[in-house]
């Protein structure tokens, strides 16, 4: 019974498919479904896309785990220019013999030599392709190439290492990953991965700098790779030197990368200004994809797809016979190469030349539309989206989307629980959620992605995919820590630690020391916020542990960006352990954490962390003051003070103004009890009245209480000084207002403290023979 109401399924999908009109009537669906127990996922569907969920669940879904990789295998001698660079390895596509060998071309044949892990950065047609594979030819005999050339749907994964001669005949095995940010968070990626570098092979790879480096891609090839090999651009003299020595035409425009004098951009734009609206609209068709993540790899699309797509956009009927003559005209005016089932153009085309680029939101809720029956492209499309969005200001919308496009290919998954592809699926929705969380309905977006993570953990166990699992643990623990701040504190910081440390049981510092340092970073912030709960020293040396963990690797030569966020974070807690202990000790390694954060983090680089580091500095400075070499502390925390305030203007950063002037005021009240006292009053009082700009009763009450009584206290030390009839009355009116706050706000510490700076004032002038008239 149920093998043949399976093949009914099959059936009407496909009849559906051809004839484009939904013809099952909905009660038959839903009974249908109920049958085969295949459910909605945990999370609550948005509203928008339940639709699109009713039209996929009539689909029935094998259990087989698409996008598995293929490969090309070759001794690096007999490698051509067209299996590693493809398109580019043809002459008409702008191959030639000439090559411009530069240092880091030497940088990288000597990682390979060495058996080190390398990825290669740079600019669109800076030569990054071209680069490694006259490194691997250089290399000569002794050395077998693995070229992962595309992923693709198989019965039988083949993520095996390709066996070798062993003794005397033994060859060092490479694998070359062309523009790997397309294959980060593929099914069974981190599988390949782990089964070559496991067997010993070197890995090279690709990447381009700009948004694919960005956020989890980057993240996670910073994780794979450490420090990269760079591709600069061309200086002016070695411009110069590639026209004469290749004699070929710069560009009318020279951006500074070698693949420009190359590829025929300029002749192409022209030729595609020449094209019929039909062909301008293929071409526009497979850009979208292209921008989309909807590709084979990189630059090859499947037939059906882009046919789909074009069809579907443009509002056209068109038989698949006059498709194939608009591709191969395409083909002849050489724009695309097309093959079989698939079509082939220049990524330097699709970025250049064509029409199109990066989709909108819009776009992506209309290609998740045209795709509704196609779970991979769904697949695809969820994971660009939430790329892009990222670091894109409509950041909501984006995640929007990716959460839509993976809510539907899930569905195709539902009711295949134990499925990679279906853990997968919500990793994604997890990292997706994450996101969107940061930007609305905070707490419910943590929760939906904590419970995608969960579902993804059914799958991803330790015992078969160890390296997702440590990645999904470290995800899960992060999202945690951050509903930690919103809820249930203690709670979920100690499940944030646990998630941690259950990732530290596959990412060991000898194996995966780059993971190792990440999750030994956010293991250390876990137990930051825990230690503000419970066990405050135990927790705080703790963190510290979890953050000198992360240093062992973080080193500043290594990964300097990551080196000055955990010094930061080293410095911010060492401070918080000066408060329970060794005071001075502690300070002191505050102050040399900072110091080290310095190194990176300058003015003109990075002027907002700069500015916090220096604040952060100042307070340690101000701190260590009242213990040893006072006055030469309190200048120094009064000059990191100063640097802050270079960044935090009252216009751009007016919170973080308000709180530096604050600091900076008692850095200069305190110095005046030792040294140019008038002068350095008269300035403490000037950085108060700043920070009161910002401080107002209105919108900060508490902190304009605060701030009154450190103007108050200031007016003191000049009433001790002599100067009484006016100080006096300043110091008693501030204290007796902010006095009046407090206890509007009933905060009983603040309301002692303005209580006993009044009794301080007035015993003062009655030892001066001054009555203070009471209050």
């Amino acid at each position: 019974m149920g093998q043949d109401m399976s093949e009914f399924i099959s059936n009407a999908t496909k009849f559906y498919t051809d004839n484009k009109e939904l013809l099952v009537d909905i009660a038959i669906i839903i009974t249908i479904l109920t049958f085969f127990g295949i459910s909605i996922p945990v999370f609550k569907i948005p509203k928008r896309i339940k639709d699109l969920i009713k039209k996929v669940s009539s689909q029935s879904t094998k259990d087989t785990s698409p996008d598995y990789y293929k490969f090309i295998r070759k001794d690096a001698k007999d490698l051509t220019p067209e299996d590693v660079l493809g398109l580019r390895g043809k002459g008409k596509y702008g191959y030639k013999e000439y090559y411009y060998e530069r240092d880091f071309h030497r940088e990288l044949v000597k990682r390979i030599r060495e058996g080190r892990d390398a990825i290669v950065v740079g600019m669109s047609l800076s030569g990054k392709t071209r680069t490694v594979y006259e490194a691997l030819k250089s290399l000569g005999a002794g050395y077998a190439v693995t070229l992962l050339d595309k992923f693709d749907p198989m019965e039988k994964p083949d993520l095996t290492v390709p066996e070798l001669p062993k003794g005397r005949d033994a060859k060092k095995r490479v694998l070359v990953i062309d523009d790997i940010n397309n294959f980060i968070g593929k099914p069974n990626f981190d599988m390949l991965l782990k089964n070559f570098m496991d067997d010993d092979v070197t890995v090279v790879a690709t990447c381009r700098t700009g948004p694919d480096l960005a956020g989890y891609v980057g993240t996670e090839l910073s994780t794979l790779f450490g420090k990269p090999v760079e591709i600069p651009r061309l200086k002016e003299d070695e411009a110069d030197q590639v026209v004469k020595e290749a004699d070929v035409q710069p560009p009318d425009s020279f951006d500074g990368n070698i693949g420009s004098f190359f590829i025929p951009l300029a002749a192409m734009k022209v030729r595609y200004g020449e094209l019929s609206r039909e062909e301008k609209r293929v071409l526009k068709a497979i850009n979208k994809l292209h921008f989309g993540g909807v590709f084979i790899e990189k630059g090859v699309f499947p037939l059906d797809r882009v046919m789909t797509y074009y069809k579907e956009k443009n509002k056209v009927k068109i038989e698949e016979g006059e498709f194939t003559n608009l591709l191969e005209d395409l083909k002849e005016k050489e724009f695309l190469e097309f093959g079989g089932n698939m079509v082939q153009v220049e990524e330097a085309y699709l970025d250049e030349v064509i029409e199109g680029g990066k989709p909108t939101p819009e776009d992506f809720a209309e290609m998740i539309q045209i795709f509704i029956n196609n779970p991979d492209a769904l697949f695809d499309l969820g994971l660009r989206a939430g790329e892009i969005g990222i670091y894109n200001i409509r950041k909501r919308d984006y995640m929007r989307v990716s959460i839509d496009a993976n809510l539907v290919a899930l569905k195709s998954w539902s009711t295949y629980k134990k499925n990679y592809n279906y853990a997968s699926i919500q990793n994604n929705l997890g990292v997706s959620y994450s996101e969107l969380a940061n930007i609305e309905e905070r707490a419910e977006n943590l929760k939906k992605a904590i419970g995608a993570y969960g579902e993804a953990l059914k799958v991803i166990t330790l015992e078969e995919f160890p390296i997702q699992y440590a990645t999904t643990q470290n995800n899960l623990g992060v999202s945690y820590r951050n509903l930690s701040t919103i809820e249930n504190t203690a709670k979920n910081i100690k499940r944030a630690i646990l998630a941690h440390e259950e990732a530290l049981n596959v990412r060991k510092l000898e194996e995966f020391p780059i993971q190792y340092a990440q999750t030994q970073h956010n293991l250390g912030g876990a137990y930051v916020e825990l230690s503000k709960i419970e066990e405050a020293e135990e927790n705080t040396k703790r963190a510290i542990g979890a953050y000198e963990e992360a240093l062992k690797v973080r080193t500043l030569e290594e990964f300097p960006i990551e080196y000055a966020g955990t010094q930061n974070n080293l410095g911010v807690t060492y401070n918080e352990l000066a408060k329970i202990e060794d005071t001075t000790e502690n300070l002191r390694r505050a102050i040399k954490a900072f110091d080290g954060v310095l190194k990176v983090i300058t003015l003109e680089d990075f002027p907002i962390n700069y500015a916090g580091t220096q604040n952060n500095l100042g307070v340690s400075y101000y701190d260590l003051a009242k213990i040893e070499d006072t006055a030469e502390n309190l200048k120094r925390a009064i000059e990191a003070y100063g640097e802050a305030l270079k960044v935090r203007t009252i216009e751009k950063f007016t919170i973080d103004y308000a709180t530096t002037q604050n600091n900076l005021g008692n850095a200069y009240k305190e110095l005046a009890k030792i040294k140019d006292t008038t002068d350095n009053l008269k300035r403490a009082i000037g950085t108060y009245k700043e920070a009161l700009k910002v401080y107002t009763y209105e919108e900060f009450p508490i902190f304009y209480g605060i701030t009154k009584l450190n103007l108050g206290t200031t007016y003191i030390i000049l009433v001790e000084k002599g100067d009484m009839d006016k100080n006096y009355n300043m110091a008693r009116e501030l204290f007796k207002e902010a006095l009046e706050i407090f206890k509007k706000m009933g905060i009983t510490q603040y309301i002692k403290m303005a209580e006993n700076n009044i009794e301080i004032l007035n015993k003062i002038c009655n030892e001066e023979g001054k009555s203070s008239g009471g209050d």
